[in-house]
């Protein structure tokens, strides 16, 4: 429970620091014997229709997956998980952008901006956002206010200062002081270049 949790910091692009402890990387649960992965508040929705699909996208994925799930490092697990999580998402619901972005997000965060890595999943993450915020699937304010800086701020490291601009606009009328400051001083920035 992250309210149980000491927060340590918030950085501008809305990732929050906890004092020892990652929650990102238990926010992606896989089953230790098939290795069905996905985000913890889908993990036990699995229908009949989608038991079959995930049957075979495990299949295919098990003899590497299992190799790299027993033999890996810890962070081999967690990158294994949430990609597993997303591919298996992407087979089954497609057009639930949302969730796609923000486990694409999470695992932007937990690579850190200096991994090889990095720059694909901010590109992922960028775009299923873009078509989330697009076609109004993040509607609870304080999710949506703090996504959209966060998109801003992946679309800036994406070197796409037009459409960060067009997002982090979205932000500045956001009733949470530290959110609109933080977009404020993004978006005079973005405005300065």
């Amino acid at each position: 429970r992250r309210n149980k949790l000491m927060v340590q910091s918030v950085a501008p692009d809305q990732r929050t620091r906890y004092a020892d402890c990652e929650p990102l990387w238990y926010d992606v649960i896989t089953c230790p014997h098939c290795l069905y992965s996905n985000y913890y508040l889908n993990f036990f929705d699995v229908t009949k229709a989608s038991r079959e699909m995930i049957r075979k996208v495990l299949d295919e994925q098990y003899p590497t997956a299992s190799k790299l799930y027993r033999y890996g490092t810890a962070v081999d697990r967690v990158l294994l998980s949430y990609l597993q999580a997303i591919h298996l998402n992407e087979q089954l619901h497609a057009s639930e952008s949302a969730l796609l972005g923000l486990l694409w997000l999470r695992l932007y965060w937990i690579c850190g901006s200096d991994s090889p890595l990095a720059d694909p999943c901010a590109q992922n993450a960028a775009q299923y956002l873009c078509v989330a915020f697009d076609q109004d699937q993040i509607t609870t304010p304080s999710d949506r206010y703090s996504l959209l800086l966060s998109l801003s701020y992946l679309l800036v490291r994406l070197n796409s200062p037009d459409l960060a601009k067009y997002y982090c606009s979205m932000v500045l009328n956001c009733p949470n002081p530290k959110i609109r400051t933080t977009a404020s001083s993004l978006m005079n920035k973005l405005q300065a270049q």
